[in-house]
């Protein structure tokens, strides 16, 4: 058996950045807006010390102990009302938001205060989008696939609007520059972004490589992971036998033999060790196989 761990795996450096400062601040005082990351086996072991998660500032306005509470802001970032609210009220908070989603905060706070029409390409539903959409100053369009692009570009108004489009950072590459051509036959005053994260860009370049050649793709994420789950499609494209997997608990070893070639993948959301503990996990079984018989 050849295990082959992808050279982009585990925590970017965003999602590290803010899961470091949730273990330096563990306790009862620690809250965090949303999940620090989605990683349900990461988040429930912060919850089992202590931590708490919150989806609204007044679910701690009102405490009594206000003053003591460290609030952490995560990677995926907040929309701006959260943060004016926080400083309103004199929350302490500590903001986490990824450096390159808050680029793209910038980018949407300047241009919309300019005039200009903002379009997002993403998940309306994720919370990365949920926070880029809430430092417009007017409403953003918000397109998910091409075919949203196809029902709601052609009815825009082309000649006096000026437009900003960007992309989610975990967006798939290939699919947004599918969206932006589109985008470019219509909007002839628009001015794009792109603004995937080169590491999202790396993790699936390299995944569309490599599970052509795999025998196996083990994709290790969270299962409400945007990134995970485009790593996951884009195998499913290449490979015959793709598993998408939170732990080494749930590897299905049925059509895993002592020859084949794995590859091992992981979202920006799954730590170092949830990896050592799935490759270890397949190092014991072809181990066994291979041993005789007593």
């Amino acid at each position: 058996m050849k295990i082959y761990t992808c050279k982009y795996a585990g925590l970017c450096s965003g999602a590290q950045s803010a899961v470091d400062v949730a273990y330096d601040n563990l306790g009862e005082n620690l809250y965090m807006y949303g999940e620090v990351l989605h990683n349900p086996t990461v988040v429930s072991e912060m919850k089992a010390k202590g931590a708490k998660i919150i989806n609204s500032i007044n679910e701690i306005k009102y405490l009594e102990n206000k003053d003591h509470i460290v609030l952490l802001i995560r990677a995926h970032g907040v929309p701006k009302s959260v943060i004016d609210e926080l400083e309103e009220n004199n929350i302490k908070y500590i903001d986490k938001t990824c450096v390159e989603v808050k680029k793209i905060h910038d980018i949407v706070y300047e241009k919309s205060q300019k005039g200009y029409e903002v379009i997002i390409i993403g998940d309306k539903k994720h919370p990365e989008i949920i926070g880029i959409a809430g430092w417009s100053v007017s409403d953003p369009i918000i397109i998910f696939d091409i075919n949203e692009a196809m029902n709601v570009i052609p009815a825009l108004e082309k000649e006096l609007r000026q437009y900003c489009v960007v992309v989610q950072t975990t967006y798939n590459r290939k699919k947004y520059d599918e969206i932006e051509k589109y985008c470019k036959n219509y909007l002839k005053n628009a001015e794009y972004f792109k603004t995937i994260c080169l590491d999202t860009e790396n993790r699936q370049l390299e995944i569309r490589d490599l599970s052509k050649k795999a025998d196996v793709v083990i994709v290790i994420g969270g299962k409400n992971s945007s990134n995970s789950n485009k790593l996951y499609k884009i195998a499913l494209d290449n490979c015959a036998n793709v598993q998408f997997i939170e732990t080494y608990k749930e590897l299905d070893f049925t059509n895993i033999t002592t020859d084949a070639f794995i590859v091992i993948a992981s979202g920006a959301s799954t730590p170092e060790s949830t990896i050592k503990e799935v490759k270890k996990c397949l190092q014991d079984y072809d181990h066994d196989m291979r041993s005789p018989l007593v």
